[in-house]
């Protein structure tokens, strides 16, 4: 719209200066007076908006209910005069919040630092302008804040403080995620990751945490020495059967005709080759030796 009213204005003062005759010292009608159509260039320039790359262009119509449905994308687009065009950048911004308060279901408070990740929807970024203007992520910080801390206050308020500070921590992230995505979502800015730097609940609390957590450990480590010791006597009494079970097995098996092969076995091991030697007698008694 300044566009038209600069032209119009333009051609208007060439229209006028071109028509004083200076040699005459009047004005009158002139064939120079066409030359005034160039103070219509501003016009040609505004139908013409370039939006860059990782931008999306919002359209301001005031003639067509003000901001449009449609975007531009990136690259070079034309428009009417008449017609804003709002440039919003769809790049991904990192935000961290400090000092976000929450109360617990144990009625605790936990003091938090978070971090989150977001950007303009290309698709929706109509959305956001309708709420936020033409404003860079990073300007409406004070507003993102509380919605975050408004999301995650939901979520901690069904949790106690050690379930937060302990086991429940990865759940609590990602369900905030989910509520704070939804919220967002509604307002045109795509939510990619939420991260809970850090959590503060008071030295009484961290220091019941430290003590709960060094019980738990001693806790675990006695429950991994009596399992050790079951399985440790569990293989005893398996190897004690499995000896015995072999014991009987050998008593069964042994029969006179294999002691009696055992003995003459143990016999040829020791003798050393040489046949029994008879000594003295009368031939009523002898003596073998069979020494050696």
């Amino acid at each position: 719209m300044f566009s038209i009213i600069l032209s119009v204005i333009l051609v208007i003062i060439l229209f006028i200066a071109l028509g004083v005759d200076l040699t005459q010292g009047k004005w009158r009608l002139n064939i120079k007076q066409l030359l005034s159509v160039f103070g219509g260039i501003p016009i040609l320039v505004a139908l013409f908006i370039m939006v860059p790359a990782n931008r999306v262009g919002v359209m301001f119509d005031p003639l067509n209910n003000g901001v449009q449905s449609y975007l531009l994308q990136e690259g070079l687009k034309i428009k009417a005069p008449y017609q804003t065009v709002y440039v919003l950048s769809t790049e991904v911004t990192e935000i961290t919040f400090d000092n976000i308060s929450v109360q617990t279901n144990d009625s605790q408070w936990l003091d938090t630092t978070l971090q989150i990740q977001v950007s303009v929807d290309k698709n929706k970024a109509f959305e956001y302008f309708r709420k936020h203007r033409n404003k860079e992520l990073i300007q409406i910080q004070s507003i993102l804040k509380s919605t975050t801390q408004r999301e995650l206050e939901i979520i901690t308020t069904s949790y106690n403080i050690m379930e937060i500070l302990g086991g429940s921590r990865a759940e609590i992230v990602n369900l905030t995620f989910d509520l704070l995505e939804d919220e967002l979502m509604k307002d045109g800015i795509i939510l990619h990751r939420l991260i809970l730097v850090d959590t503060d609940a008071g030295d009484t609390i961290e220091a019941a945490i430290a003590l709960e957590a060094a019980a738990k450990k001693e806790a675990e480590a006695a429950q991994w020495l009596r399992i050790k010791a079951e399985e440790e006597g569990a293989a005893k009494v398996i190897l004690a059967e499995k000896e015995k079970e072999a014991n009987d097995i050998l008593t069964f098996s042994l029969t006179e005709e294999i002691l009696q092969k055992l003995r003459i076995d143990l016999y040829m091991e020791k003798w050393d080759g040489r046949l029994p030697q008879v000594v003295g007698g009368d031939g009523t008694d002898f003596i073998i030796d069979i020494t050696g």
